[in-house]
């Protein structure tokens, strides 16, 4: 994700995941879809995922919080 999102500057939000769908009953399958919605309504309420950035590491890309 930092790869291609965070390095370009975009905010990242934690991912919505929903594991064997296709398996899943169909009562589950609709909690699925509702916890789906209700993530979509609430999008502005989440908190980005936080990622290091370059000024965390020295200049051979050790992390600094090591170094202390």
């Amino acid at each position: 994700m930092q790869g291609t999102l965070a390095y370009t500057g975009l905010e990242v939000l934690p991912p919505f995941t929903a594991w064997h769908v296709p398996y899943i009953s169909d009562d589950a399958r609709k909690q699925v879809l509702e916890d789906w919605k209700t993530r979509l309504q609430n999008l502005e309420q989440d908190t980005p995922l936080q990622f290091p950035s370059l000024s965390d590491f020295d200049d051979k890309l050790y992390p600094l919080t090591l170094q202390e």
